[in-house]
């Protein structure tokens, strides 16, 4: 690894080449993202190893001849020997910077109703780091998605392709632009963009298939890491156009090829991704699902609109829902994940979420915590016969001890302002499965513990039917599979 004045470095892992930024400040040392070539090294390759724990170091310092970089929390330590004075190699002239969008064109009416793909050319970028939005004739953001250039020397300067699918929802034919920005690393400023003026057509319901839909994953693999899916987004869309699959893989954003013949439905790869580190969780999801995708065989979409994959042997591997907020023109994901709910176990029987969640000692100084998470789970519909549509949404509970709770909550809107006019508790560990609505009743499908299940495992399928009557949430009907 070598350190340069600007405030880069660049490194070399094992088969692979890399580098980013880094901030220092005293003996803290702090990396941004990272960028490394692609190759695939040898079964013996430390590759892997190294760069993850490049994401974790949080200081440095000078031990004689050696350079120790320290790991957050303790871990331990990486210590590099002087290998003398490094020369970085500069370019005879710094090539320009610029970002074009080429789809959609100018002018062009979009429908809402299907995930919007754009697409164009840059180079020169940080990283190869490209930044997509949408935005109305107001100014208001409608969506905001990052990506990469698709290139192998995206990290070093070169020039290529980018493309990025966004999801919105209007309730009429809406002026707007799509805007293509990359940034400066070091102050943030905007070194390079672009735009196109469109105007997009209102959300409209879509029969339910394989392409074109944004999907959203609620079961991976053996169903261990589903309680975390509730909480970290994974998602895919097929486009027909050229086969293309993308989406967000719980930390990075992945795009591949995919192969199709009636339900025969193929993931090959080599996947393409961007290179963020993220929390555990988020990687161990990532590091699931990446892998699981190229095991893909055949698909189904199922009486309640769940994709279901399979492999080889028949064996359902994944399972999608249609993300939900592409199916609603009232309510967005980022209103909903800074509403205020009702919740037993906070002093005043309230949280206010921030970006999802809400933390707070449980009671006045204890160091156990009150944590409240909005899930991914959601369903839209009108439930009180007003013509209006409420979202039932489901939050789950950590109150310190060993139960994790979940909730299902009513949420009306009314002009800007959203009122959690009712709640009910779902369980004690339990695992869902899917939420909708059916005739202005919300319809919760779970595992439950069943009489021999311990409380961490449930097996039991139960389906709960909620109907909104005089303020609350009432349970009209139940079925379970034994």
């Amino acid at each position: 690894i070598s350190f340069w004045e600007d405030g880069t470095f660049s490194l070399k892992a094992d088969c692979n080449n890399g580098g980013g930024s880094y901030t220092v400040d005293g003996s803290t040392l702090q990396f941004g993202p990272m960028m490394t070539t692609m190759a695939m090294c040898d079964a013996e390759s430390l590759y892997d190893l190294y760069m993850a724990f490049m994401g974790q170091v949080g200081g440095f310092g000078l031990r004689g001849d050696q350079l120790v970089l320290t790991l957050k929390d303790d871990a331990g330590e990486m210590r590099f020997e002087n290998a003398g004075p490094a020369e970085k190699v500069e370019s005879p002239a710094e090539p320009a910077q610029y970002i074009t969008i080429e789809q959609p064109t100018e002018g062009a009416v979009l429908d809402a109703s299907q995930p919007i793909l754009v697409s164009g050319m840059g180079g020169a970028l940080f990283e190869g780091n490209v930044v997509v939005k949408i935005v109305d004739a107001a100014g208001n953001e409608l969506a905001l998605q990052p990506t990469i250039i698709q290139s192998p020397e995206a990290g070093t300067g070169g020039e290529g392709p980018w493309e990025v699918a966004l999801t919105i929802s209007v309730d009429a034919a809406t002026s707007g632009k799509i805007v293509a920005f990359a940034t400066s690393p070091k102050d943030g400023s905007i070194v390079a963009q672009d735009e196109v003026a469109v105007t997009f057509q209102p959300q409209a319901a879509a029969e339910v298939s394989l392409e074109n839909m944004a999907w959203q994953l609620t079961s991976l693999a053996d169903g261990s890491l589903n309680s975390a899916l509730a909480i970290y987004q994974v998602t895919a869309t097929f486009f027909p156009e050229d086969l293309r699959v993308a989406g967000s893989a719980g930390c990075n954003r992945y795009f591949g090829t995919y192969q199709l013949d009636g339900d025969q439905l193929q993931i090959p790869g080599p996947l393409g991704s961007t290179m963020m580190m993220c929390p555990d969780a988020q990687m161990m999801i990532e590091d699931t699902y990446l892998p699981t995708l190229g095991l893909v065989n055949s698909y189904e979409i199922d009486e309640n609109n769940q994709l279901n994959l399979f492999d080889a042997d028949g064996n359902s591997i994944l399972v999608f829902q249609v993300d939900p907020y592409s199916t609603t023109v009232s309510f967005t994901r980022e209103e909903l994940a800074n509403a205020s709910f009702l919740n037993e176990f906070a002093t005043a029987g309230v949280v206010q979420l921030s970006n999802g969640e809400y933390r707070a000692p449980i009671v006045e100084g204890s160091a156990s915590e009150l944590v409240v998470r909005l899930t991914n789970f959601a369903a839209f519909g009108d439930l009180d016969g007003d013509g209006s549509e409420e979202a039932a949404v489901i939050l789950v509970s950590d109150a310190g001890g060993s139960g994790t709770f979940y909730d299902l909550a009513v949420v009306r809107k009314q002009g800007e302002a959203l009122t959690n006019v009712a709640t009910t508790q779902l369980g004690d560990r339990v695992q869902i499965k899917n939420i909708r609505t059916e005739n202005g009743e919300i319809v919760v499908d779970l595992l439950t513990q069943g009489p021999d299940d311990p409380m961490c495992c449930p097996t039991q399928l139960t389906i709960y039917h909620y109907a909104l009557q005089n303020g609350a949430l009432v349970l009209v009907k139940t079925e379970a599979n034994q």
